[in-house]
């Protein structure tokens, strides 16, 4: 049962991936969940789904999402765009999740540091939805935007990579770790979860994209940090 009323925000948070865990309906019954309540939104009213940042919980509600973005839901945060999700279609042990700096308060830190565990961040999996009743045609997109889907990697040639999501594809981009104009331009302190548009980027061997002299990047969003 879902309460009767009408709401500007519907928030599930941890709570999908506990109902009809394991069974070939969770799909279809997660997604009927959601129509249901949809259909109690005031004018203009959203849903946030959140979940852990684990292999299986992203990956269902990934999927999930993916059902949605078909029946005509618009994604407003964290994708691009509504798309299918390029994650799925890249291996069965890719996912993607949100994650944000955090200073942990007591007891948790005592509790942290006693058992050896690193508590500096808070992941989880998530989507900002606006149903097909609610969604506005500008909703859902914007051409040329990226957001960065990984940690930042350092490879052997000595370049800073990351994996980037965008116009229903991944793709990567990197710089040389001694490169000062990407310096300069802050390419070297992006984080998962920020958004920008980039321009001027020489296309590398594999397909991905190489920061050079002339390329530029408009950056949008950071990803959010975390008070509690």
């Amino acid at each position: 049962a879902l309460p009767e009323g009408s709401f500007d925000l519907v928030i599930m948070g941890h709570c999908l991936n506990e109902l009809w865990r394991g069974k070939p309906e969770a799909l279809d019954r997660r997604s009927a969940l959601l129509r249901r309540a949809a259909r109690s939104l005031a004018p203009g009213g959203r849903i946030l789904i959140l979940e852990p940042a684990l292999l299986v919980t992203s990956r269902e509600l990934i999927a999930l999402r993916d059902r949605l973005v078909g029946e005509g839901w618009r994604v407003l945060s964290p994708c691009p765009g509504s798309y299918p999700c390029p994650i799925l279609a890249a291996g069965s042990e890719r996912s993607c999740h949100a994650e944000s700096p955090w200073t942990p308060g007591e007891p948790m830190a005592s509790l942290a540091a006693t058992a050896g565990l690193d508590r500096d961040s808070v992941k989880c999996a998530y989507f900002f939805l606006s149903p097909p009743s609610q969604a506005s045609p500008f909703e859902g997109g914007q051409v040329g935007l990226r957001r960065v889907v990984s940690d930042p990697m350092l490879n052997k040639a000595g370049r800073l990579r990351y994996i980037l999501c965008g116009e229903a594809a991944l793709q990567t981009i990197s710089a040389r770790a001694d490169n000062e104009a990407a310096r300069e331009a802050g390419f070297m302190v992006l984080s998962r979860g920020d958004s920008f548009r980039l321009s001027g980027f020489e296309e590398r061997p594999g397909g991905g994209l190489g920061f050079v002299r002339g390329s530029s990047f408009e950056l949008l969003t950071r990803a959010p940090e975390t008070t509690i």
